[in-house]
């Protein structure tokens, strides 16, 4: 139950650090979305039960301190919750090499999604511009991932792997 708070606690302040910090450091107009790295963290470290309750924390805060359409980051983020660890029982991604690539393919699925979303609702976004996000955003969070990984090791927020 330490380990669980303490990764709590970690989403709450990423959710702080995503809507203070993040919008200073875009890159070609890209910034990394730390709450998503936090749930993919989440749902190959942590059990079922505990990995849907962080996808819906952070889907929680991400729609609170966003804009855009209110509670699909809480429906989008849950699903992650749900997903994640049923995929990473059947793949070990928990290392630190197949990891980056994970969160790569889960943002740029997430993008896809959200942009499906906002098509839906009417907003209509270039497929360049589309692509550019996607792709670049996908880049960013792997490599932020790196940095988010380090430092919730550090303050040993993480269990030891389940089985």
């Amino acid at each position: 139950m330490k380990k669980e708070l303490k990764f709590f606690t970690a989403i709450l302040i990423f959710g702080l650090i995503q809507c203070a910090v993040m919008p200073n450091l875009k890159f070609f107009g890209v910034m990394p979305d730390i709450l998503l790295i936090a749930v993919v963290l989440g749902g190959v470290y942590f059990s079922w039960g505990w990995s849907l309750f962080f996808g819906f924390s952070a889907g929680f805060l991400k729609d609170i301190f966003g804009i855009g359409g209110f509670a699909a980051n809480v429906l989008i983020f849950s699903l992650w919750g749900y997903f994640i660890p049923k995929i990473s029982r059947k793949v070990s991604i928990d290392d630190i090499i197949a990891l980056p690539f994970f969160v790569f393919i889960v943002t740029f699925i997430n993008d896809i999604i959200l942009r499906f979303l906002s098509l839906c609702r009417g907003e209509i976004i270039s497929l360049g511009i589309f692509l550019k996000v996607a792709v670049l955003g996908s880049f960013y969070n792997a490599l932020m991932l790196l940095l988010v990984y380090k430092l919730l090791n550090y303050f040993k927020c993480f269990p030891r792997r389940r089985s």
